[in-house]
């Protein structure tokens, strides 16, 4: 996710959802510059979706100054990739060790 400070650079925020203690911890994150914190508050698994949560301080100028916020969510469908690169990799050392195995006995 992306942010945009006051000075107009970008910024890259990575919200964390932390399993602790038998319950979830998502820490805000502050954007650089402004009074602005983002917070992950739920994820739906089954439908594909995050909860947001956009938490501003309690100054009327603080308020004024924040007129929009960007966010961008962004599906990587390449992922699929390197997860099957795993899965090769992953036979290939079963297939290694059952060879092992056989010439061994």
């Amino acid at each position: 996710m992306t942010g945009t400070g006051e000075n107009k650079r970008t910024y890259n925020l990575k919200p964390e959802y932390i399993v602790k203690e038998g319950g979830f911890v998502a820490p805000e994150l502050q954007i650089p510059g402004r009074d602005v914190f983002i917070k992950l508050s739920a994820i739906n698994a089954s439908e594909g979706a995050i909860r947001l949560k956009i938490i501003l301080e309690e100054d009327e100028d603080t308020i004024a100054a924040v007129d929009m916020l960007g966010v961008e969510i962004s599906k990587k469908p390449l992922i699929l990739i390197l997860w099957l690169g795993c899965l090769v990799l992953l036979a290939g050392t079963f297939l290694s060790l059952y060879h092992r195995k056989e010439k061994s006995a």
